[in-house]
């Protein structure tokens, strides 16, 4: 368990030089459909220029040269108020974990001395809803912060159909070097938009970072994969260097089901951030540390 000295000084960091930066789409401005000839990327924002999306895992996760026919993801009009939105199914899968339909463009990144980032807090939000009112049988889509150009990933933000009473949305991190999934909610409406936000902060050393996922208003606290490679890399200082992120990655990855194809999720409002880590005032130092002991008491199992 983290003791209290270690977690009163990660309250009390300094903060550091990090650069705020940010990209945000609600996707309007996107051409409808998708590219599926194999270039890249799939998926095209016209307002930004050369740091774009990438898709077809070029630039992205590992290029495994899957071409875009092989997945069920584009833009699409959702029909209702909310205009453009991005939709994506596991209609059509690569079988690779490291192959993705698409990344946002990239930000500022984010991490720990040592890495090509800067100690901050990584964000991401979107909203999100079934594109089908009904069941989605074997409906599973992953949302996964990394590092551009690799397949080296800090959590996996997962959405499934539960079959019965409406969406699931998980969350998987690694305690201890072992991963763990925590089930953030159940039985979210079909028909209706849900938010998510995730808050990363980066903090030098094994076993300390704190991620902070906000689902329809609901917090939960948890950890990124730091400690999967800190725990079973031969050398674990040469791990720190896969501990840092900077764009999205959406992909469907997990069991091939014909059925979804034109179903799946909406994705919409996105916004993707790094900024400087939030040194708490005097006054609200007392409630953040109420939040940072229940991560501990969660952790020293």
């Amino acid at each position: 368990m983290r003791s209290i000295s270690t977690l009163a000084a990660v309250a009390c960091m300094a903060a550091p030089t990090l650069a705020a930066s940010s990209y945000t789409t609600d996707f309007e401005n996107f051409s409808l459909g998708s590219d599926t000839t194999g270039s890249n990327p799939l998926i095209t924002d016209p307002a930004a220029g050369s740091n774009n999306w990438r898709g077809n895992g070029s630039s992205g996760l590992a290029d495994n040269g899957v071409p875009g026919s092989q997945y069920d993801g584009e833009i699409a009009d959702t029909g209702t108020s909310s205009g453009k939105a991005y939709r994506l199914s596991n209609a059509k899968v690569s079988g690779n974990y490291d192959t993705t339909h698409a990344s946002t463009p990239t930000v500022d990144a984010v991490g720990e001395t040592g890495t090509i980032g800067t100690p901050g807090t990584f964000s991401f939000s979107f909203d999100f809803r079934s594109v089908l009112d009904t069941v989605q049988e074997g409906l599973s889509i992953d949302v996964t912060p990394f590092q551009a150009g690799t397949a080296s990933r800090q959590g996996i933000l997962r959405f499934t159909d539960d079959g019965t009473d409406g969406l699931s949305v998980g969350w998987w991190e690694v305690d201890n070097g072992s991963f763990n999934f925590i089930q953030l909610a159940t039985g979210l409406a079909r028909d209706a938009w849900h938010s998510v936000e995730v808050d990363m902060t980066f903090i030098d050393g094994l076993a300390n970072d704190l991620v902070s996922i906000d689902l329809n208003g609901s917090v939960t606290s948890t950890t990124t994969w730091e400690t999967y490679s800190g725990y079973n890399s031969p050398v674990a200082i040469d791990s720190v260097i896969f501990r840092v992120v900077n764009p999205v990655d959406f992909s469907s990855n997990t069991g091939g089901v014909a059925a979804l194809d034109d179903g799946g999720l909406y994705f919409d409002n996105l916004s993707v951030s790094a900024a400087p880590a939030v040194v708490p005032t005097p006054a609200a130092f007392g409630a953040g540390m109420i939040g940072l002991l229940a991560v501990a008491t969660r952790r020293g199992r």
